[in-house]
């Protein structure tokens, strides 16, 4: 009697490898009297070969992807079969009974390894596919998948297996294909090991290529076929003279903003002792005339390549020896910075998100603050953008592209002689991670690879080599010492590993309040926000995460280290908003565009992103609160600066809150949000941060008390602290340097200079003092950091303090007129 439960099956690979499993299913079944269909998924074979072929009287029809098979099938009971599964009639009868539209079985029977680290190397692949895919069943386990044939289910099929087929360019296995039902939300994925087999794992021999093949498979999967499985970019928007007009008008607008953002108020004092170390190698360099052994303290200077120190010494001789001039060069390269990021990020995500990206980059305070620091940091960060968005244009994108790899040599090229090899750290490892992920090579041929690597060498290398040949103990300095040494021990600057966590947060503020609609964006698994995330997001993400990772694994750390982290997260911020905001307002067609000028309803807008605005603008606005009591506590001479940053952060927060209701155009209330964000981060860069260095400063310290009559004609004495940069301030003649074992010489020169200003290092204060006693006194001076004076005698030392006191006090007449006002 024959069964009236029909059943296609569907098996995994060719005909071939499936005989004997055809053959026993087959017989099992008929005997039962059940009418069987039989299907294979060989994506191998060929759309003009048979689509059918008979083996041993069994009919058996072929097809290229288990979506197509499921179209094919003759019943409307599927099952797709993975692995030597013992199918058990009246087991598939159960599952039959229970099926519907919207309910996919999966019986399971788990295979493990005989050996150990096998046995432990399958586990903690079954791991990665719980974490990873959300599956039970893992490549190695005997599966079948049971399923009713019904347009839905067929659709869900074959989008389920698409993303993994493109990545793998074989089919589906059953943890994929059940981690893409999974995802789309719609139907219940039931997994259950099989009862007949119930606590006894099946042991197969399986090597440990195959079981190290499948943890990367998963990975793959979960990246191309989860996380971002969009190939391609949305379709380009077609071009037409009002969007090519507003495309100008937005390149001119964010030139303008990046550009007077950073060139607001450079002369201001400089950093110690790092900006002004980094300054005296180029002052050094101008001394002496040699531009390739860089000097301080009359020594080889072999911590950093030179590259920033020649631009900075170019821009000396250029505009004359100032602070202004010393941070020109970092200005220029931040401007470049933003303006890169936009230009060759919208061959990535669009050139609406990419310009946001831009201006994310300019209003995360690290950028502008680095740009307006000399340090090597600033220049780095634009070549890292630079060269790792070329990298994904030249070989990532629909064919090999010789012009952005020779850009991104070149890039290369110059960070070697900025910070070093780091440039190929932070660059490399994701392109090659994300070559490994998505199958595509970097380079097809070893011919490609020249556009690359000439020009990196030809740039980067022979300053090394004439260093090297000029100084054989540099390469060991260089290399060892200040990369391997400070990676693994950390010379200086040792952190917590969670040190990065807070840093990231302030060094993007504000920009950093878009984390969490980002976060958002990339955990969800729901189909519709998965369709969007795209291969250069995900090249974006892993470019962002390694900076990070990379730093945090270090023992040494500094805040401007994960830099060249910032614009590749600005970039993927950006595009979530206009993803979720901006794309949703503009017209379907030309059509709707001239009967609607605003496009598709703004209700179209979740209210989630429709919130946004608001809950960003009072955020900021608590934020400039706490910042202006801060700066009112410490820093009173800039009250007016303050009460300015108030009131106007409370004016842009009302037209922010005012905008931000549903019948308001979102363009308001961003535009409102980025107005608050760039006047914030003006202020702090322009006028706080400036107001920071100038109130730290010894040298300025030094230079007003030297404005003073009986300071004016003090030699400054520095001892155990370092004197850079000092000749831009209070010019050299002026300055005296002993090191902290040359105590004796400056007790010395002291004592025949009794009247002096004193810079000293703490530490070593003491030493000096029972060494000029009792000739000599020193009195520490309040208002200022590691500042004496020095006087001969008591009476000496107490005119030298009258003096402070006198110049700290207000004038005579000035407290006369100022008593009879109050009166």
């Amino acid at each position: 009697m024959q069964s009236d439960k029909p059943l296609s099956v569907i098996f995994n690979g060719s005909v071939d490898a499936n005989q004997a499993s055809i053959r026993e299913l087959v017989q099992r079944l008929s005997n039962g009297g059940r009418r069987i269909d039989i299907t294979v998924v060989d994506p191998s074979h060929c759309a003009t070969q048979q689509p059918s072929r008979l083996l041993d009287k069994i009919y058996v029809k072929i097809a290229s992807t288990f979506g197509d098979a499921a179209e094919m099938a003759y019943f409307q009971s599927i099952a797709i079969v993975y692995g030597q599964t013992n199918i058990d009639p009246a087991r598939i009868n159960a599952m039959i009974d229970r099926l519907n539209s919207d309910v996919f079985f999966c019986d399971y029977q788990r295979v493990t390894s005989a050996t150990g680290y096998k046995r432990g190397m399958i586990a903690a692949n079954r791991v990665l596919n719980r974490v990873l895919l959300k599956s039970e069943v893992c490549q190695f386990d005997n599966a079948v998948l049971l399923f009713r044939r019904t347009e839905k289910t067929i659709a869900a099929v074959r989008d389920a297996e698409k993303p993994f087929v493109q990545s793998t360019q074989r089919p589906a296995s059953a943890s994929q294909l059940i981690s893409g039902l999974k995802s789309a939300g719609e139907f219940h994925v039931v997994s259950a090991q099989d009862p007949f087999v119930p606590k006894q794992k099946l042991k197969t021999k399986i090597n440990s290529k195959a079981i190290r093949g499948s943890v990367g498979e998963t990975v793959r999967c979960w990246f191309n076929g989860i996380m971002f499985p969009q190939i391609q970019s949305l379709p380009k928007r077609q071009s037409s003279p009002t969007r090519r007009a507003l495309k100008v008008g937005s390149w001119i607008l964010l030139c303008l903003i990046a550009a007077l953002m950073l060139n607001q108020n450079l002369q201001f004092a400089l950093f110690e002792p790092d900006e002004a170390r980094n300054v005296q190698v180029s002052l050094n360099m101008l001394d002496t005339g040699n531009w390739m052994a860089l000097e301080l303290k009359n020594e080889h200077y072999w911590d950093k390549p030179p590259l920033v120190a020649w631009l900075t010494a170019i821009s000396f001789k250029t505009f004359g020896i100032t602070s202004n001039a010393a941070r020109f060069p970092g200005v220029v390269v931040t401007f470049l910075t933003v303006i890169l990021t936009c230009a060759i990020g919208q061959r990535l995500i669009g050139f609406r998100a990419a310009w946001m990206g831009g201006l994310l980059t300019l209003l995360s305070l690290g950028v502008p603050f680095s740009g307006r620091y000399v340090t090597m940091d600033s220049t780095l960060t634009m070549l890292a953008t630079v060269t790792s968005l070329a990298v994904y244009r030249g070989s990532f994108g629909r064919r090999f592209r010789q012009s952005w790899w020779v850009l991104a040599g070149v890039c290369v090229g110059l960070g070697l002689i900025t910070k070093g090899p780091v440039i190929l750290v932070l660059c490399g490892v994701p392109a090659i991670a994300f070559s490994w992920l998505t199958q595509q090579p970097v380079f097809k041929t070893a011919k490609q690879s020249l556009y690359f690597v000439v020009p990196a060498s030809l740039i980067g290398v022979p300053w090394f080599l004439a260093t090297a040949i000029g100084s054989p103990g540099f390469l060991k300095h260089f290399f060892w010492q200040h990369h391997i040494v400070r990676f693994t021990e950390g010379i200086s600057h040792q952190q917590p590993i969670w040190f990065y966590v807070p840093v990231i947060l302030l060094l993007m503020f504000p920009a950093s309040q878009l984390f969490l609609p980002l976060a958002k964006f990339l955990s969800t698994r729901k189909p519709a926000v998965r369709s969007l995330r795209t291969r250069a997001h995900g090249y974006l993400f892993l470019s962002a995460v390694w900076v990070l990772v990379f730093f945090t694994c270090s023992q040494a750390k500094l805040p401007t280290y994960i830099l060249p982290a910032v614009p590749m997260l600005c970039l993927l911020m950006a595009s979530v908003i206009d993803i979720n905001v901006f794309a949703k307002l503009d017209p379907v067609d030309d059509a709707d565009a001239n009967a609607s000028p605003t496009g598709i309803e703004v209700v179209c807008i979740d209210d989630y992103y429709r919130r946004l605005p608001k809950w960003f603008a009072l955020n900021m606005a608590g934020w400039a609160a706490v910042l202006s009591a801060a700066i009112l506590f410490w820093l009173p001479t800039y009250a007016a600066t303050v009460w300015v940053m108030i009131g106007s952060t409370v004016a842009l927060v009302i037209a922010t809150v005012v905008a931000s209701h549903k019948r308001s155009h979102p363009y308001v209330a961003w535009a409102s949000v980025g107005a608050i964000a760039l006047f914030v981060t003006a202020m702090l860069v322009n006028q706080i941060i400036p107001a920071i260095a100038n109130s730290r400063s010894i040298q300025m310290a030094v230079k007003e008390l030297k404005t003073d009559k009986a300071f004016s004609d003090s030699p400054v004495v520095y001892f155990a602290r370092d004197s850079f940069a000092t000749s831009m301030t209070l010019g050299d003649q002026e300055v005296v340097y002993f090191s902290k074992d040359e105590a004796e010489w400056a007790a010395n020169f002291l004592r025949n200079h009794p009247q002096a200003i004193l810079v000293a290092a703490t530490e070593y204060v003491d030493e000096l003092v029972k060494l000029v006693k009792p000739k000599v006194g020193l009195t520490k001076q309040p208002s200022i950091r590691h500042v004496y004076l020095a006087a001969p005698a008591e009476a000496g030392l107490n005119k030298a303090v009258e003096v402070r006191v006198a110049k700290a006090a207000p004038d005579s007449e000035d407290a006369d007129a100022a008593e009879n006002s109050t009166k």
